[in-house]
């Protein structure tokens, strides 16, 4: 059951990065562009998150030879790529936040830049989210663990 999870998440994650990878592509073709990188950013922040599934399809491998680990492969995971992606959405309010912003004034990166501030927002509750997982993670598991020896 794992495995056509695991399949099926990629199959639909990479579909939807090659839709959103080509409408990135083929309005970037016309754009002047403005100060900052708005359209390579969506697409990286785009590629960082959607390529966990592609990653993921290491569990197939792990379910048949060591399945005691799956659970270990999946925080390790989890936590690589949102390492990542919180790097990259720090990025992402470093480049909004600098004085060469000046999409507000191009009408067609205006839109990308209404996007890109869409998704720093949600970047606030992953960065949120990571920051509780890393102080409170290493707490839950000595508890379960000794949860478990008793």
């Amino acid at each position: 059951m794992e495995t056509y999870a695991a399949l099926t998440s990629f199959l639909i994650d990479i579909s939807i990065l090659l839709i959103i990878v080509l409408i990135c592509e083929l309005s970037r073709r016309g754009n002047k562009g403005c100060g900052i990188p708005v359209i390579f950013w969506i697409e990286i922040f785009f590629v960082i998150w959607l390529s966990k599934s592609t990653f993921g399809l290491n569990i197939i491998w792990i379910l048949r030879t060591h399945y005691e680990y799956r659970i270990h492969f999946y925080i390790i995971t989890w936590l690589l790529f949102t390492a990542i992606l919180v790097a990259w959405i720090i990025y992402g309010y470093v480049i909004y936040f600098s004085d060469d912003n000046d999409c507000q004034t191009h009408s067609d990166t205006s839109g990308w830049l209404i996007f890109m501030i869409i998704l720093l927002f949600i970047g606030l509750f992953v960065i949120l989210i990571f920051t509780v997982a890393i102080i409170c993670g290493p707490i839950f598991y000595v508890w379960f663990t000794r949860m478990m020896e008793e």
